[in-house]
């Protein structure tokens, strides 16, 4: 059970499977790009032209993704609810847990913010 939030305090209840990545699974991942980046940017030294820039993009994009993939330990799916600021039921795409998860309403077009619950709380999810 997630929360969904309107600007001005509004809120309503929403459903949404929340998924929580262990270590092995994301350091695997993570590896995987980095391994995948400077492979594919070895490979692309012996590509006339091409090798300017893919032996040091394709490097530097595995990094940045395997980096990513490290920060992300949960995600929820998609969300299913009603809109705090319209009252109309919604259903929003899912994505990585945040700091801040703001979507916009596909009903009224306005923001409106998910809010799950803390993990380390009396409400863990698991």
């Amino acid at each position: 059970m997630i929360t969904l939030r309107g600007a001005g305090g509004e809120t309503a209840s929403a459903d949404a499977t929340i998924e929580r990545y262990p270590d092995a699974a994301r350091i695997g991942k993570a590896v995987g790009f980095f391994a995948g980046g400077f492979l594919l940017g070895g490979a692309c030294i012996l590509v006339p032209v091409l090798h300017l820039v893919t032996t040091w993009a394709l490097p530097l994009a595995g990094i940045i993704l395997g980096m990513r993939t490290l920060k992300i330990d949960r995600a929820f799916g998609p969300i299913t609810g009603t809109c705090p600021l319209c009252e109309k039921p919604i259903k929003l795409r899912g994505g990585p847990i945040k700091a801040s998860n703001w979507r916009v309403c596909p009903e009224c077009g306005k923001d409106i913010e998910i809010v799950v619950p803390d993990p380390s709380g009396p409400d863990r999810l698991e």
